[in-house]
């Protein structure tokens, strides 16, 4: 599972354990973007990033934080991230879990077909979600797993951390301390 974690929150950690009650994996690697293909450069430093990262995810068995892109080139597209994991965990299945607007976007990925060609598609389903109407190169390789997603976004996040109202209700006190500490997100 893969993102800016900009900063992790309670619904990153969510998300996080439905992919792991599905059944369908047996553990789940999360993995901070180093140098984002298609973002802009106002995200945090990725050593911070991370450090929020394993402080959020911290709790939750069977879950890793990876800073695997931080040595893969750069920019950070998932396809080497990928291919590096699967040389590295030969015989292992490997899966890319996402959210339903992750797969909305997915054929703008770099070379999102030959990712179908290597591993399945997790999606975390919330109520109401319409499935996109996906190419037929994506037959058989997603799966939908119910999900119960929290009402809360990285953006929304960062912007109630510049009023300086942050909450343990949207996001662990541990990330709370070490955006007061680094003076994140402040206008």
């Amino acid at each position: 599972m893969g993102g800016s974690f900009d900063p992790p929150h309670h619904g990153h950690i969510s998300i996080a354990k439905s992919f792991l009650l599905s059944g369908l994996i047996d553990r789940l690697v999360v993995i901070p973007v180093f140098v984002p293909p298609h973002k802009s450069d106002d995200l945090s430093g990725y050593d911070i990033r991370l450090r929020m990262a394993r402080v959020a995810f911290s709790g939750i068995g069977h879950t890793e934080v990876s800073d695997l892109e931080s040595w893969l080139p750069v920019p950070s597209y998932s396809w080497n991230t990928l291919m590096h994991l699967k040389r590295s965990a030969a015989g292992s299945v490997i899966r890319v879990c996402m959210g339903g607007d992750s797969l909305a976007e997915f054929t703008g990925w770099y070379r999102y077909k030959d990712i179908l060609d290597q591993v399945d598609l997790i999606v975390a389903e919330r109520p109401g979600f319409s499935r996109p109407d996906l190419p037929a190169e994506f037959e058989g390789r997603v799966t939908y797993i119910k999900h119960e997603p929290l009402d809360i976004s990285a953006t929304e996040i960062r912007r109630m951390a510049s009023d300086g109202v942050l909450s343990g209700e949207y996001i662990p006190e541990g990330v709370i301390k070490i955006i007061s500490e680094e003076g994140l997100y402040r206008s």
